[in-house]
C-alpha cells in the first residue's frame, strides 16, 4: 500500500468515525427525550388516577351531604307535626 492509498484510507477511517460519533450523539439525545416523554406520560397517567380518585370522593361527599339533608328534612317534617 502506498502513501497515497493509506492517506485515503485513514481519511474514509476518519470520515466513518466522525460520522460514527454524530450517529451516536444523536442516539443519546433521542433517547433523553424519549426517556423524559416517558417520565411524563408516567405523570400525567398518575394526574389522571388522582383525578378519577377525586371524582369518586366527590360522589361520595354528594351522596352523604345528600343523606344529611334528607334526614334533616324528614326529621323536621316529624317535629312540625
Amino acid at each position: 500500500m502506498n502513501e497515497k492509498e493509506s492517506e485515503k484510507l485513514s481519511d474514509v477511517v476518519a470520515n466513518l468515525q466522525s460520522t460514527y460519533d454524530n450517529l451516536m450523539e444523536t442516539a443519546a439525545k433521542r433517547q433523553a427525550k424519549l426517556e423524559e416523554s416517558f417520565e411524563l406520560f408516567v405523570l400525567l397517567e398518575g394526574v389522571e388516577e388522582f383525578k378519577q380518585w377525586v371524582a369518586e370522593r366527590q360522589s361520595v361527599l354528594i351522596i352523604y351531604e345528600l343523606g344529611d339533608n334528607t334526614e334533616e328534612a324528614m326529621f323536621s317534617d316529624i317535629v312540625n307535626i
